[in-house]
């Protein structure tokens, strides 16, 4: 019987140790899946940033190429492609009467599709490329001030041309220009992506929100910090906001910032 005890008490034993070793091995072998687990985490960050740097500067190389380009929505259904070509240069001459209608070119123009509920007699939405950058400034310069009216009876609206991804970047510094605005604080978009802003001699630039206490700080504004950082995102600025214009009598339209 004691023979029978210690050989069962062996038994468990040997059962034992070799649990005990593969509970050690699994050990070890669950260390080694976190270490891999980490290392993987980490080259996914990696190429999370690798992909947001080259993102980024896909967008800032389109947003230079697209610099001298002008959206313009509510040219008339009438107005046939053929016929834009004209109405375009009605539409400099009267904006820049003091110009010379060739002095003043466009390289190109290109309708956006209309959406497929769009209505048949809808206004065009057409983008123009502009020979030079200081065409664009004249064109742009001279619909700034100006308030709502119409272009021979169909009322027009300008944008500057951005890539999607660099009007969300300026949507989510909407609360710090919204501060900059309300105290009468100028500013301008630069490229790559920077909200900047000169002052007393100074340049400020801003590129995230997080960094927005301390920019605003630097611009002598320590009050307006929280209303800039905690502004409600619902009423965020949109940079894509309309100058709309028409030719005939009125005040300057208030150009797109």
């Amino acid at each position: 019987m004691r023979q029978l005890h210690a050989a069962d008490l062996e038994l468990l034993k040997t059962e034992f140790t070799a649990v005990t070793a593969h509970t050690q091995a699994s050990e070890e072998d669950i260390l080694d899946l976190r270490q891999e687990v980490q290392g993987l985490k980490e080259s996914i960050l990696q190429l999370q940033s690798s992909q947001a740097n080259l993102t980024s500067r896909a967008d800032t190389a389109e947003d230079r190429h697209r610099q001298v380009n002008i959206k313009i929505r509510g040219i008339p259904d009438s107005i046939g492609i053929t016929e834009l070509p004209h109405y375009l240069r009605r539409l400099t001459t009267s904006l820049l009467p003091h110009i010379q209608a060739k002095k003043l070119t466009f390289e190109g123009f290109f309708c956006i599709p209309k959406p497929r509920q769009a209505s048949p007699t809808a206004s065009h939405n057409v983008k123009v490329r502009c020979h030079s950058s200081t065409d664009k400034a004249l064109l742009m310069t001279a619909v700034r001030g100006k308030t709502p009216l119409t272009f021979e009876s169909s009322q027009l609206t300008f944008y500057q041309e951005i890539t999607r991804n660099t009007l969300l970047w300026r949507r989510s510094l909407g609360p710090v220009t919204s501060q900059l605005r309300n105290a009468g604080i100028e500013y301008r978009w630069t490229l790559p992506r920077t909200l900047t802003v000169t002052k007393e001699g100074n340049t400020k630039r801003l590129t995230t929100l997080a960094d927005a206490d301390s920019f605003l700080r630097a611009l002598g504004h320590p009050t307006a910090v929280a209303k800039a950082t905690t502004h409600s995102t619902s009423h965020a600025w949109d940079p894509e906001r309309a100058v709309t214009f028409t030719l005939r009598g009125g005040t300057q339209p208030e150009a797109p910032t």
